[in-house]
């Protein structure tokens, strides 16, 4: 894939290897046919797989797979993954178009392997020779118009030079290949943006909290839904100061090597044969420069190279600088992190677990453990301000006791006490419990001075109860609240990002002649992307997503080797967003908050640094992928002369992964006779297995029976 022609070096070794790797991949891949079987399913869900771009730099070959066993045996082999180009279908769907195999293709006698789904393809691939290895996936021969957005095309090119062809669907590797003196051929099918299956349905989230429980947005893919919606809102894009780095840099670190005598390039072919100074070279970016030129700019690179112990004619691709992220910031960051201490409820566990609704059984007595003393029967707890007033009578009739951690109801027998109240008197009462508790979790990994990500999420209750007046029960001045928070933050080379700043804070006082209120305010990138503070009556539910598309960058020039800068961006893109649901009625307060974040870090080669040689980066670094689920609700269940029952509810869970991956530049050499590029030299920007963990962090649910004043006449705890 490359336009300059090769400097005179010895190539038997080179070939050697090559024959031996490609043998070995061959094998691999033959062996896959031989024990996969493919099946079309023109019904079944439609799922798919990311189609991947790897390279190698002993063969010189860019290589397209949509398998695991290829990707393994691509690593296996020392290719280096490039980037994802997108998503193929995992099996056979006609449901967002007519689905074609795409097949891969091998030739012995070119060592170029070949992607194609195309009849055209399929039959020149047969006409030359290539060997069927079987099939990646599949492609979409034509794309249903509602799904058109969804899909992009899925290109052949083909260098007469090399007889190479190479299938790309990625912008830079589209704009790599005309570059490199490629033709572009013909459209070899479509394949998937995404893996978003819910993207042309209707939105996850349909208006308003439901009368119970949990969320239904709640249930499904986050992240899906995530990038669903950050399609419908305009990016959120920001370019910041460039930063230099040098060569003094503490954070810059070099691989030393032994200085290597100075050989110069000569104007030859790989025969010895002389080449003409004035013979036309075009680079990389497009311009054309002279032989002799070209050879004068490569001796002068080969100099610095050989200062430092690293030549042009290194075919195997050698580190030669790292930016250096301590391990104590890193491994050291692991151990201190937040522990899971159970995994992650979802879906109807995580809905039963915070049901605004609690069946409670009914037993003879409340003192008597013995399984006899159950009548069979149940009686349904839930926020006194939701019953109905048949239900209030019911419900009135029962008085609640918690035996071995189990709420249970006993049914009232006796005639309720007369009662002298003093008149004011329950407005001059103290509180009869308070409860105000927040639980905070932090997440943070890497160095400011190089790359640094952090997840933060808060979640309170809060509830004050006062004594029950039965006879003006309007009056009461219990009082609940709740909130939750969600952030986000990350650095690159000391370039502060405020990812995601959100929060939400619902009050509900008891006292109808006071105001409920919800709070909610949602940054991105010290962007406010909504704002309320508003006031109810009565009640109020809520239930909103808000999402945007996140991409933040600067330019960076950073030594590979002293006196040879790479030149280009880095940065992080993706999604970030902010669920929530509430509901806030007299007697309760409930949240539902989930932060989201899902930002992959990325590089660019500048234009200067693919001038002359060429030049490039690699690498996948997932920066933050998040999401935190942050519950809670404090309620009144029960109220009446004799006691008043409290709920009390949280639950916090998270599923983080935080800077997993690398990211690497690299300075590609090529010659003027022989269309072929390597690698010499890398500088590696961040490496690490990151950070990947899921579960539950904080729970608990809890039901309080408190007896009320008119029992008592002072309030104290009932003692069941």
């Amino acid at each position: 894939m490359k336009t300059v022609q090769k400097l005179k070096f010895s190539k038997t070794l080179i070939v050697w290897v090559t024959g031996i790797l490609v043998t070995m991949y061959v094998a691999q891949i033959q062996a896959q046919i031989n024990t996969q079987v493919y099946t079309a399913n023109f019904n079944a869900q439609t799922t798919y797989k990311p189609i991947n771009h790897y390279w190698s730099n002993t063969r010189t070959d860019n290589f397209l797979t949509a398998s695991e066993k290829g990707k393994n045996a691509a690593l296996a082999a020392k290719y280096r993954f490039v980037r994802k180009d997108g998503y193929v279908l995992s099996q056979s769907s006609n449901e967002e178009g007519q689905a074609v195999p795409l097949y891969l293709y091998y030739n012995k006698t070119r060592k170029d392997y070949f992607t194609t789904a195309s009849p055209q393809g399929i039959r020149a691939a047969k006409a030359s020779g290539y060997q069927n290895l079987g099939i990646e996936g599949y492609v979409l021969k034509t794309v249903n118009s509602k799904y058109k957005h969804l899909y992009k095309p899925l290109w052949l090119y083909y260098n007469n030079t090399r007889t190479d062809n190479f299938t790309i669907a990625s912008p830079q590797g589209i704009k790599a290949a005309e570059a490199g003196g490629y033709r572009k051929v013909r459209i070899e099918g479509y394949i998937r943006i995404n893996a978003n299956t819910t993207a042309n349905k209707a939105n996850a989230y349909t208006g308003l909290i439901g009368t119970i429980g949990t969320l239904s947005i709640f249930e499904s893919d986050p992240f899906k839904r995530l990038k669903n919606e950050a399609q419908k809102s305009a990016v959120i894009k920001s370019k910041m100061t460039p930063v230099k780095i040098t060569v003094d840099n503490p954070k810059w670190k070099k691989v030393k090597k032994d200085k290597i005598k100075f050989v110069p390039f000569r104007l030859e072919d790989k025969d010895g044969k002389a080449i003409s100074p004035s013979k036309k070279v075009t680079l990389k970016n497009g311009n054309t420069i002279t032989a002799q030129q070209f050879v004068n700019k490569a001796n002068a690179i080969e100099k610095k190279l050989n200062a430092e112990g690293y030549t042009l004619r290194n075919n195997d691709n050698k580190i030669a600088s790292k930016t250096i992220t301590p391990s104590e910031f890193l491994d050291g960051k692991v151990a201190t992190a937040p522990k899971a201490i159970g995994p992650m409820k979802r879906g109807a566990e995580l809905k039963n677990f915070m049901s605004l609704e609690k069946p409670v059984k009914i037993v003879k007595s409340l003192h008597d453990n013995r399984a006899s003393s159950n009548t069979g029967r149940t009686i349904t707890l839930k926020p006194y301000s939701m019953y109905s007033a048949k239900e209030k009578q019911d419900v009135s009739k029962y008085v609640f006791g918690n035996t071995s951690n189990t709420v249970k109801a006993q049914k009232i027998t006796r005639s309720w006490r007369n009662f002298k109240i003093k008149a004011g008197q329950f407005g001059n009462l103290k509180k009869i419990y308070e409860v105000n508790k927040t639980i905070n979790k932090d997440w943070s990994f890497g160095e400011p001075s190089t790359f640094q990500a952090s997840m933060q999420g808060s979640v309170q209750r809060y509830a004050k109860i006062y004594p029950f007046d039965p006879k003006n029960p309007e009056k009461s001045k219990s009082e609940f609240l709740v909130s939750a928070t969600g952030k986000a933050k990350g650095s690159l080379f000391d370039k502060s990002i405020d990812i995601l700043n959100a929060s939400c804070e619902f009050y509900a006082p008891s006292d109808i002649t006071k105001k409920m209120f919800a709070k909610i305010q949602i940054k991105a990138l010290g962007k406010t992307l909504f704002n309320m503070n508003k006031q109810y009556a009565q009640k109020a539910d809520f239930s909103r997503i808000f999402a945007n598309t996140f991409d933040v960058s600067f330019e960076i020039e950073v030594p590979i080797v002293p006196g040879i800068d790479f030149n280009g961006l880095i940065g992080a893109k993706g999604e970030v967003g902010f669920e929530y649901g509430a509901k806030i009625l007299r007697t309760v307060a409930q949240v539902q908050a989930k932060p989201m974040v899902n930002l992959q870090g990325y590089a660019e080669a500048g234009a200067e640094f693919l001038q002359l040689l060429g030049g490039g980066v690699g690498g996948e670094l997932t920066f933050i992928k998040g999401e935190l689920d942050l519950q809670a609700f404090t309620g009144i269940w029960n109220q009446n002369s004799e006691q008043i029952v409290l709920g009390v509810n949280f639950y916090f869970g998270y599923d983080l992964e935080v800077l997993s991956g690398s990211m690497y530049a690299y300075l590609e050499a090529c010659t003027p006779v022989i269309d072929k590029c390597w690698r010499p030299v890398e500088h590696e920007f961040f490496k690490w297995n990151g950070y990947k963990s899921s579960g539950t962090i904080a729970e608990g649910q809890k039901t309080f029976n408190l007896a009320n004043i008119a029992k008592y006449e002072e309030p104290v705890f009932t003692k069941n």
